[in-house]
């Protein structure tokens, strides 16, 4: 039997917090571990035995780390403790960030409890020792431990440290350049600073000294004052090699000017050949620049037709502003004379780019008595549903959600699986849920991921074989990295735990400390190979399987993360910036950082169609072709013109959707990027939305209905069920409203259009109201006529009414082919209040007044 090679031994054992190693300049522990292990050891001291019976080497060689020596498959537990049993000293890295790390203070404490206590040694990075909050020392470091590893605090134990803080108490720098570099950019005196960089390299020189005598076992003084006899001897031999090679570069100088004599002969012989050349080229030079001289010529006609081009759009530009300002001047001497009618008249004349604060407070002025509305649905989710669809858009999760702190998250119950199949038929199926359900996931086959309390469920995509997983604590986030459910993570307080199945189990494999403060799960690679983390704040991360973090994003905000079927992953952020990162590490910036888009955003969806790459903002939607040659030049973008938030999106082949707070959903053709259908079928918010199979298109609403559309034909499914699907492919009217239509309202008259269905008159007797078929309410004077037509919800209006004071107006309207109709109201606030910053109980005439002063005339006269 072959037996196993002896275990390996290390001189050193490096403690530290990995914060404490991650700074650039500042990397503490991989500085320390190059400094120990080359430190040549003065020859008069190698092979004599010191004060504890070692044998002092030439090299203090090897040092352990744990990110040089741990394996990538290693058990966090087990290496370490082998690694502390071979190690003749503990070398501990102490911060405020290392007193509150388990594992430094578990470190030390083994090692104590091996009995190797006089052998630890302190390096003293930033802190103080007994700072209350900026304690440096571990408590394992200040006190002894007994036979089980107890600390006994009653006793104090005073470790041996090293200090390479500045002489301030603050942290220091990994070496003098880097604390060079910071102090110039403090603005300090360039003499002030070589002294202070100075007092620095001889105060780390000695703390890192001071360790190295720790672990030789001879004393500080000794090892200094031999370190610099031996350092000398280094200079001495380092000048005679000097003189050696400067004799030798004597002798190539003179061989070099022997060599360049000859190669002047040659270059005065190829001199003459290029001038022969030059000369036979000189004819195809001339033929080159009367060719650019014609282009010049038309290049220079072009520029004058582009000339002429900007001259007439400014002339036009300059017209619309004088035509805006003479109407606005007209409008304000009108609505001071009284006449509103001719002010509105001329108001509504002026272009729209030129309609700024002084426009919209003459109108409301011009229209006192309906300025702004509000739409209230008559029939809505008494609690909002959540949901989320799966990858192929056939299967669908849904839950009751709760209020918390002005948001909606779910609660126990019951979650509710739904399944559509190729035919079109509709399964359901219930999973109940006891405890609190942070996060829900779907592999790309199907596998269902749910966070029950301080367990996860996966479900099989039939719903027949269920995994149930303990864990230690109570999980904030979760997600399935394998496309087959086999693979998954849970974020648990700091920790990602990393989960594999193995047989019929989920096995813990490996934790990883997460790299921003609140991560969450994003997003997992198609073959499993990636997974992402982002921040509701600022930061996103790229990790491997085995939670390691291979690309950090620290300055993406409020971030969206999608992975391509090539590798390719795409950070999106609430500023506008788009980076993706390709599968060989390389950055492309397709758009870069802007402004906060505006406050109680909506955030980013982002997401991969084969090679390309849609991002839904608040207010538009982008798309690039990363196979274009140059992929930053090659996006489109479309606005949205709806009133309406813009919530979530989703793309496939040949569509792109984009829902909106409202519940419409607005469908583009991706080649042309317009919108070409508006689909109207939700009451509430859409929840989720996902192109499957044929161009389908299936979406959840926060009502609790799950809809499927077909863009190619227009057509759309509906129902009347929480979660439904009805098989009739064409919207009906009901019978009443197909009579209904039959019978045509009574013919148009004076304050009476055609296709009036109600007219009502206020009670003062000075204005009439009417709705029908255009689905506008209209404002007449008591001469029946048209002062304001106003938009309402829906395209038909049924009822209308008019409040005692005047001052408010309600109606009721429904579009033709939906079963919901919608109640709107129009009170009489001023439109401008908000936008001049005018309280609800100010005078908002004398307010106009005063800023128009400062601001009305400036504009439009020219003069302060």
């Amino acid at each position: 039997m072959e037996s196993s090679p002896p275990p390996r031994s290390f001189w050193c054992f490096i403690s530290y917090r990995h914060a404490d190693n991650a700074e650039q300049g500042r990397q503490w522990a991989t500085w320390l571990h190059q400094q120990i292990e080359t430190y040549e050891v003065p020859a008069d001291l190698v092979g004599t035995v010191n004060g504890r019976g070692d044998t002092i080497p030439e090299r203090i060689f090897p040092v352990f780390r744990d990110e040089e020596e741990l394996p990538a498959d290693a058990d966090l537990a087990s290496p370490i403790f082998r690694a502390l049993d071979a190690s003749k000293f503990l070398v501990v890295l102490c911060s405020p960030r290392a007193v509150q790390s388990n594992y430094v203070a578990e470190e030390i404490t083994y090692y104590k409890k091996i009995g190797r206590s006089d052998r630890v040694l302190a390096a003293l990075l930033h802190g103080m020792p007994g700072g209350g909050e900026q304690e440096c020392f571990p408590k394992p470091l200040q006190h002894p431990v007994d036979a089980e590893g107890r600390l006994i605090e009653s006793q104090r134990a005073e470790p041996i440290a090293a200090d390479f803080r500045l002489a301030d108490g603050s942290e220091g720098w990994t070496s003098p350049e880097a604390y060079r570099q910071a102090l110039s950019l403090t603005g300090s005196k360039a003499g002030e600073v070589e002294r202070l960089v100075g007092d620095y390299r001889k105060s780390m020189e000695l703390a890192k000294l001071k360790i190295i005598a720790g672990v030789l076992g001879i004393p500080l003084g000794t090892l200094t004052q031999r370190d610099k006899v031996y350092q000398l001897e280094k200079e001495r031999r380092r000048a005679r090699i000097f003189r050696r090679v400067a004799a030798a570069m004597a002798v190539l100088l003179v061989a070099a000017i022997v060599g360049g004599i000859f190669a002047m002969a040659k270059k005065k012989e190829a001199e003459d050949q290029r001038r022969a050349a030059m000369s036979a080229r000189d004819a195809e030079s001339e033929q080159r620049k009367a060719a650019e001289e014609a282009r010049g010529v038309a290049e220079v006609r072009r520029n004058e037709a582009d000339a002429a081009k900007q001259l007439a759009e400014q002339r036009r530009l300059e017209s619309e502003t004088r035509l805006a300002r003479s109407n606005v001047m007209l409008a304000d001497r009108l609505t001071r004379e009284g006449n509103t009618t001719a002010a509105a008249e001329a108001l509504w004349q002026v272009p729209e780019n030129e309609r700024q604060w002084e426009w919209g407070y003459l109108l409301g002025r011009a229209y006192p008595d309906a300025q702004t509305f509000q739409v209230v649905p008559k029939e809505a989710a008494v609690i909002p549903q959540g949901g989320r669809l799966d990858a192929s858009g056939t299967r669908a999760v849904l839950w009751s959600s709760k209020p918390e702190n002005d948001d909606f998250h779910p609660m126990p119950g019951v979650v509710r699986v739904a399944t559509l199949d190729a035919a079109g038929s509709l399964s359901t199926r219930e999973v109940p849920m006891v405890g609190a359900m942070p996060s829900i996931d779907w592999s790309r086959d199907g596998h269902l991921l749910v966070i029950d309390g301080r367990q996860v469920q996966i479900l099989s995509p039939e719903g027949t074989q269920k995994a149930v997983v303990q864990l230690s604590g109570d999980p904030s986030s979760a997600g399935i990295v394998g496309a087959k459910g086999e693979h998954f993570v849970v974020k648990i307080d700091e920790l990602w735990h990393i989960y594999r199945r193995t047989g019929d189990k989920f096995l813990e494999v490996a934790q990883a400390e997460e790299n921003s403060e609140m991560e969450s799960f994003a997003a997992a690679s198609r073959d499993g190979k990636w997974w992402a983390a982002k921040t509701s704040d600022t930061g996103a991360t790229i990790y491997d399987p085995e939670g390691r973090a291979v690309a950090k994003f620290p300055d993406a905000w409020g971030p969206e993360v999608a992975f391509a079927e090539d590798g390719s992953v795409a950070i999106a952020t609430i500023d506008e910036s788009v980076t993706v990162r390709t599968p060989d590490g390389k950055l492309k910036e397709l758009s870069p950082a802007g402004e906060i888009i505006r406050r109680n955003t909506s955030g980013i969806t982002v997401k991969w169609v084969g090679s390309r790459l849609y991002v839904r903002s608040i207010h538009s939607l982008r798309s690039w072709d990363m196979r274009a040659a140059e992929v930053e030049n090659a996006g489109t973008e479309v606005g949205f013109e709806s009133e309406s938030v813009s919530i979530g999106m989703d793309a496939g082949e040949n569509w792109a959707a984009v829902s909106f707070s409202d519940g419409q959903i607005a469908l583009y053709q991706v080649d042309e990027m317009v919108e070409v259908d508006r689909l109207v079928g939700h009451v509430g918010m859409v929840s989720d939305l996902c192109f499957g199979p044929e161009d389908r298109l299936t979406s959840i609403g926060e009502d609790g209905t799950l809809r499927v559309w077909f863009p190619t034909t227009g057509i759309r499914i509906n129902g009347d069920k929480p979660v439904y699907l009805e098989r009739d492919n064409r919207d009906q009217w009901t019978a009443g409203e197909e009579a209904e239509l039959a019978n045509d309202p009574a013919p148009a008259a004076p304050g009476r259009p055609y296709g009036t269905r109600s007219r009502v008159v206020s009670p003062d007797g000075r204005r009439a109201m009417t709705t029908g078929d255009d689905g506008l309410v209209r404002i007449w004077n008591s001469e029946d006529q048209e002062l304001l037509a106003l938009k309402a919800c829906a395209n038909r209006g049924l009822q209308i009414a008019v409040s005692k004071d005047g001052r408010s107006i309600a109606g009721q309207f429904m579009t033709p082919g939906e079963d919901l109709s919608y109640d709107q109201t129009w009170s009489a606030e001023p439109w401008t209040r908000k936008a001049l910053g005018i309280g609800s109980e100010d005078d908002w005439r004398k307010a106009y007044e005063t800023e128009r002063l400062k601001r009305y005339h400036t504009k439009w006269t020219g003069q302060p």
